[in-house]
């Protein structure tokens, strides 16, 4: 807008600055933004925990890969408030260094956890690694819910997730935590039912059909070996073992193969006894 005025008998003209507001575009979203996008569901989550007079922050790692997420009351008449720490999250879904909590099996049940495992993932591969996920969201351990028994003939699975919730104080009201304190919690995580079992869903097998199975595979004697020694069997109770899996499917196989790769890692720690290589055909020379 111009408007004239006289000073000392000489006409000037002013204008009115301008403001100038740049249009709001998509690389404008902050880190927040960034990461609501990537994990939707979860962000959707917490919002719905976190609402009313509460307050939803969330705060960037000193390494500027990370967003810590908490949820505050509303501030007392003081000033001070309380609220729980809810999780954190990377920047991206393709952040390879944020891993999954991972089910991870030791004890004497271990081989049925394992047995367990390999079958979910083959069958549920997606919501297994959305568990893992969620799990390490939480900063928590992934195991069997207390109320599910570890039993590789389940038709059902429940895995839960054991962490530590943060109960933090803020003295006044500046968002900075002041106090902490932790108690443990578990929540589910995934709950499935398989399409098929180990037992109830195969044929029975003969010893022979199950030696035959073994010795027209790809599966070798050390195969069978690592495996016995894995499984604490003789040698043929392995190879009939193997054949057995093979026998009933595809799913067992895969299942198979996870115990492989366990027996061998096991087998590796073992090298330096030498048992293996006092019943292989190499000498000294």
């Amino acid at each position: 807008m111009k408007s004239p005025l006289k000073v000392m008998g000489l006409a000037l003209v002013l204008t009115a600055p301008t403001l100038f507001c740049p249009p709001a575009s998509a690389e404008s979203f902050s880190v927040y933004d960034q990461v609501e996008r990537a994990f939707p569901e979860i962000v959707r989550e917490m919002k719905a925990d976190c609402q009313g007079s509460k307050w939803l922050q969330r705060r960037l790692s000193e390494k500027g890969n990370r967003v810590y997420f908490r949820c505050w009351d509303a501030p007392d008449s003081s000033g001070s408030r309380s609220g729980t720490s809810l999780g954190t999250l990377p920047l991206s879904s393709m952040d390879q260094s944020f891993k999954g909590a991972k089910l991870e099996c030791g004890g004497s049940d271990a081989e049925a956890c394992k047995t367990v495992r390999a079958r979910l993932q083959t069958q549920f591969p997606k919501e297994l690694e959305a568990a893992e996920f969620k799990c390490a969201f939480k900063g928590g351990q992934l195991d069997f819910d207390p109320s599910s028994q570890v039993n590789p003939e389940a038709q059902e699975v429940m895995l839960a997730c054991l962490f530590y919730v943060s109960s933090l104080t803020d003295d006044n009201g500046d968002g900075n935590v002041d106090h902490e304190s932790f108690g443990s919690t578990l929540i589910p995580v995934l709950n499935v039912k398989f399409t098929d079992s180990p037992t109830t869903n195969n044929v029975q097998t003969s010893q022979q059909q199950e030696w035959d199975a073994f010795f027209s595979s790809q599966y070798t004697y050390w195969d069978a070996k690592v495996l016995s020694n894995f499984w604490n069997q003789s040698v043929g109770d392995a190879k009939a073992r193997i054949g057995r899996k093979l026998l009933w499917g595809r799913s067992d196989q895969a299942i198979l193969d996870q115990f492989l790769v366990d027996a061998r890692v096991q087998a590796l720690q073992s090298a330096e006894s030498l048992d293996l290589y006092a019943e292989s055909s190499y000498d000294y020379d």
